[in-house]
């Protein structure tokens, strides 16, 4: 029975302190924007949009600045075209960010840098 009591308490005592974190989810569509022509030759460029995912994790450091760190799939890529050839790249990046986010009443800034490793590519010509 003592230790049913030790382990309840502890719970209790665990889930009372606050630790303000979060576990979240982010999805998200890559609009990038890579135009590029020349109506002469008939050549032109443009990006492949796709969709993005990833988690990411909030930590309060101080009341008004928090870290988030995050771990992201980005699929990114162009195709160019010309009368004669058709070149498209697609690439797959999995991309891990490290900011500092700094809230000022209910707004809040994101800043920070992140480091992305390209897993694997595609090239079509």
């Amino acid at each position: 029975m003592r230790k049913f009591i030790f382990v309840l308490a502890s719970i209790i005592l665990i889930f009372s302190v606050q630790s303000k974190a979060q576990l979240g989810l982010k999805i998200g569509y890559n609009f990038a924007s890579q135009p590029d022509k020349d109506v002469t030759s008939g050549y032109s460029s443009k990006s492949l949009n796709s969709f993005h995912a990833g988690v990411f994790f909030d930590k309060d450091l101080i009341p008004l600045l928090d870290v988030r760190l995050g771990l992201d799939y980005s699929p990114k890529g162009f195709k160019e075209e010309n009368g004669d050839w058709y070149n498209q790249v697609k690439l797959n990046y999995i991309e891990l960010p490290v900011l500092a986010k700094v809230k000022i009443g209910p707004f809040y800034g994101l800043g920070g840098f992140y480091g992305g490793y390209a897993m694997n590519g595609e090239n079509k010509i």
